[in-house]
């Protein structure tokens, strides 16, 4: 009856966020209760199925002549009682209250700052224990720093009761007054100023990983373990998490870092332990490393075409320890003599073998991971 009321009334709604992809959201909240400080309202985002069906009926009934209430008004059940379809609501009504409300100040509920509770005695009678999480982490911890952690379905901390020592996650800060700036030096490090406000779950793999790190270090531990931090990252979160780690052991920390990535072992690491099926058969600094293998240099030629005869007769070549030929493509691996190179390109030319790209580099971790265990790189 009143079309502008409605439309008016419609676009207050869009501009408090009911509108999206699929109409009007079903309601909006004004309870100051359950609002974030500085918020007068917030949508509840969700679509109910039958209503959505009601705006297609509503549509059908406008453009074709009211089709769904002459169908509805024509059974006989309802056609019975339609006198009482025609109730209105009285338009004047007076409503009274005996007794007045003291009107209460609204009170926003304060999402910055932080509950703290502290412990100076403990009584180990009573178990006091906290739990907070959300749809991907929970932690679970007692006053004695003993409980669990899980991210997703797997467990970051697992608890195990032992009579010799406690165990739990712990987390020690030097100075509490220090706590903000501690957390505010961690988010710096790993430059995840611009997301102070995110929520984790909205964060990328790359970005979840820098969080990591920040609550890792936030406390200025001496020692840090890092297992395999870059995986699944873009190259941007990736270059910066190794950045990271290398300034952290500039500042004193040690960092023990376990990775199958051997580029990235071989660009920060200056200590490198080479372990296989649980055991330590190589340790030292990379250097140390590859002068334990016989590679010295490995020369690749590419778009070349060799016979199996051909072939032998490279791998009897002086300095070459193997040769192998796949696709168009010969990889030779040379001990440490001179010149290997320019010697098996020299065969070839005498021989008028054309060939295309040729590369030439010294030996790295893969080299000596392979040569020393004989298998690939796994997990």
């Amino acid at each position: 009856e009143k079309p502008k009321e409605v439309v008016n009334n419609l676009k207050i709604l869009e501009k408090e966020g009911m509108y999206n992809k699929y109409g009007f959201y079903e309601s909006i909240d004004y309870t100051p209760e359950r609002l974030s400080k500085g918020k007068k309202s917030e949508p509840v985002k969700t679509y109910m199925a039958h209503h959505q069906a009601l705006i297609l009926l509503s549509i059908n009934n406008l453009f074709n002549d009211k089709i769904f209430q002459k169908r509805f008004v024509r059974n006989p059940e309802i056609e019975a009682i339609t006198i009482l379809l025609q109730e209105r609501m009285p338009e004047t009504f007076i409503i009274t209250k005996e007794n007045k409300e003291k009107p209460e100040k609204i009170k926003y509920q304060d999402y910055e700052n932080y509950s703290i509770r502290e412990y100076t005695k403990i009584d180990e009678r009573i178990i006091r224990g906290n739990v907070i999480g959300n749809e991907k982490y929970t932690v679970a911890i007692n006053q004695n720093g003993i409980g669990v952690s899980k991210f997703e379905d797997n467990f970051i901390n697992r608890y195990k009761k032992t009579d010799d020592y406690k165990q739990g996650i712990f987390m020690y800060v030097k100075d509490k007054k220090r706590r903000k700036e501690l957390v505010e030096d961690a988010i710096r490090f790993v430059g995840l100023e611009d997301y102070r406000r995110v929520y984790p779950k909205k964060l990328s793999g790359g970005l979840l990983r820098r969080l990591n790190i920040a609550c890792g270090i936030a406390h200025r531990p001496r020692l840090i373990f890092l297992d395999e931090p870059t995986v699944a990252v873009d190259p941007q979160s990736r270059n910066q998490i190794l950045e990271g780690i290398c300034e952290l052991n500039r500042q004193g920390s040690t960092i023990i870092y376990t990775s199958h990535y051997m580029e990235e072992v071989e660009q920060i690491c200056t200590r490198i332990a080479i372990m296989d099926h649980g055991r330590c058969i190589a340790s030292g600094t990379k250097e140390e490393l590859k002068k334990m293998i016989r590679t010295g240099e490995t020369v690749v030629i590419e778009a070349v075409s060799l016979e199996e005869e051909q072939l032998e007769q490279i791998r009897s070549l002086p300095g070459v320890f193997t040769a192998e030929y796949e696709e168009q493509v010969l990889t030779v691996r040379c001990t440490g003599t001179k010149h290997n190179l320019l010697r098996i390109l020299g065969w070839l030319q005498e021989r008028e073998i054309p060939f295309g790209q040729v590369f030439s580099q010294l030996p790295t971790l893969n080299d000596v991971f392979l040569e020393i265990t004989g298998k690939q790189l796994r997990d």
